[in-house]
């Protein structure tokens, strides 16, 4: 058997008799059989870690004990809460203060309008009245 034959056999898994001789007169392949073992014994030893049969279980726990949070912060809701009320209270006494005093301005607006008209009309009755005197005296004159 050659080198060739016996790498054949190896990469198949197969080892016959004649493989077997031929290691014990060919140093290379020797080595080339030890090493293959020497990697074999690395894989043996670097088994895979047993995971915990109950993690699954404990995992599915918690997903469904975990309470769903909501997508609001509660102290946001009252942060917007007080400030709503804070603008709502604003414009109510905004309209009560403009109600009072808005319409107050208003009323001096036309009372002074009114005292306007009243003395156009105090003079315009003084003056008719001035006429009609003078009509009166020029009569009896």
């Amino acid at each position: 058997m050659n080198c060739k034959d016996f790498l054949k056999e190896i990469t198949k898994g197969k080892m016959s008799s004649n493989s077997l001789d031929h290691v014990e007169f060919c140093e290379s392949c020797k080595e080339i059989l030890l090493n293959i073992d020497k990697q074999i014994e690395e894989v043996g030893k670097d088994k895979l870690t047993e995971t915990n049969p109950f993690f699954y279980t404990k995992v599915k726990q918690r997903l469904e004990n975990r309470q769903t949070k909501p997508f609001y912060n509660k102290q946001f809701i009252i942060r917007l809460r007080n400030v709503s009320s804070l603008i709502i209270t604003g414009m109510f006494l905004g309209l009560l203060f403009f109600k009072q005093f808005g319409g107050a301005i208003q009323i001096g607006k036309e009372n002074r309008r009114e005292q306007i008209i009243e003395s156009m009309m105090n003079d315009h009755f003084l003056i008719n009245k001035s006429k009609s005197i003078s009509v009166f005296d020029s009569e009896s004159e």
